[in-house]
């Protein structure tokens, strides 16, 4: 504001000082009416130090001076009063009213305000309504982060157990692989010592059933060897005996043409001959 006045593309907006005078003679102050100008006055400089009037037009300034004057000497007038003697809008005056509550020197008495020139000097409020917003994005952005580290540390911490798991999914696969591969070699080793006990036993039996060398005939198959050929000679022939009398066929019962009709005739042996060809 104060470059684009010195560039001459403004010209200077005039003293708030001006119109109090007149704005407090309509709102009958009576013999006070000297005094509360006066506090006005030293209201509107002390928000020209704090940057207050920085942008701002000097009715609702002086509105607001002249409503907390008032409310310093004991006047009991309402926002309404001002707003129609000054000609500004409520909201406007109650956002002057605010901005100078914001400074140190709303704290002060009237004795101390009146006696009293704070040195330090105020950001215009416009700036102050923009740290204040920097401050609330940059306390958001701040729980967010905070927010986004607490999430980052559950699934960090959902991640790791589940690594471990698979982990231990596949330490317990190994033992079972090396459990089996364990129980494999076992019942491969017993097999083939069940296989070579087996193989043992059949060579001791083979070897037991071998005739021992160096033991002689029997006394009595040496005394009568006639005996047993004899013996042997009839058993044999019994057995051929009975075998051709089963093979032996009963021709006793077969009469002449039950054998004429096994013996084809002439015409039969033709035709079974020309069958054949």
């Amino acid at each position: 504001m104060h470059f684009l006045i010195k560039c001459f593309f403004f010209r200077s907006i005039a003293d708030p000082c001006l119109y109090i005078m007149r704005f407090a003679n309509k709102l009958e102050f009576g013999e006070k009416t000297h005094e509360v100008s006066m506090t006005a006055q030293r209201l509107v400089q002390r928000m020209k130090k704090d940057s207050i009037h920085t942008g701002r037009r000097p009715s609702g300034l002086c509105g607001a001076a002249l409503l907390l004057a008032a409310r310093m000497h004991e006047y009991n007038r309402t926002p309404m009063d001002v707003v129609r003697i000054v000609k500004i809008h409520e909201s406007t005056l109650r956002k002057r009213l605010l901005e100078f509550g914001d400074t140190p020197s709303s704290a002060l008495t009237l004795e101390e305000f009146m006696a009293v020139d704070l040195e330090a000097e105020q950001d215009p409020p416009a700036f102050k309504m923009a740290r204040k917003r920097d401050k609330e994005r940059i306390q958001k952005i701040a729980e967010n982060e905070a927010e986004f580290t607490a999430l980052q540390r559950e699934i960090d911490a959902q991640l790791e157990k589940d690594f471990r798991k698979s982990n231990k999914k596949v330490a317990d696969l190994r033992g079972d692989n090396l459990e089996m591969t364990a129980t494999s070699d076992f019942i491969h080793q017993s097999t083939l010592d069940v296989i070579n006990e087996c193989l043992t036993e059949q060579v001791e039996e083979e070897e037991d059933d071998v005739p021992v060398q160096g033991i002689g005939p029997d006394i009595e198959a040496m005394c009568e060897p006639e005996r047993r050929e004899s013996v042997v000679d009839t058993g044999s022939l019994l057995e051929e005996e009975e075998q051709m009398g089963e093979d032996l066929v009963n021709l006793e019962d077969v009469d002449d043409d039950e054998i004429n009709g096994y013996i084809l005739s002439e015409e039969e042996a033709r035709m079974k001959h020309q069958k054949v060809e």
